[in-house]
């Protein structure tokens, strides 16, 4: 994905990533349903941090999906493989 975007437009994304605030603080006031997400292999937000936000969530609901990355849907080796996994790895 990075590749489809450009290397300014990533360099945008990531100075925009660092300067946003910490919602951290924030995850108690969700009051819905919440799923964290996340693929195993996901280093952008890795495993431990989408639990970090799970925990700060009541009632939340982590799933990390097997064999997937950031994004995996949406990468081309994963555009078909990811969205199955997600799927299979929310019913379970």
């Amino acid at each position: 994905m990075n590749e489809e975007t450009g290397a300014q437009a990533y360099i945008r994304q990531q100075q925009a990533i660092m300067s946003r605030p910490d919602s951290r603080p924030g995850l108690a006031a969700i009051a819905c349903p919440t799923l964290v997400l996340v693929g195993d292999e996901d280093q952008p937000t890795p495993p431990e941090l989408a639990r970090e936000m799970a925990a700060g969530i009541a009632g939340s609901r982590l799933v990390v999906v097997p064999d997937s990355g950031h994004f995996d849907a949406r990468t081309a080796a994963g555009r078909h493989r990811g969205a199955g996994r997600m799927a299979a790895a929310v019913r379970a």
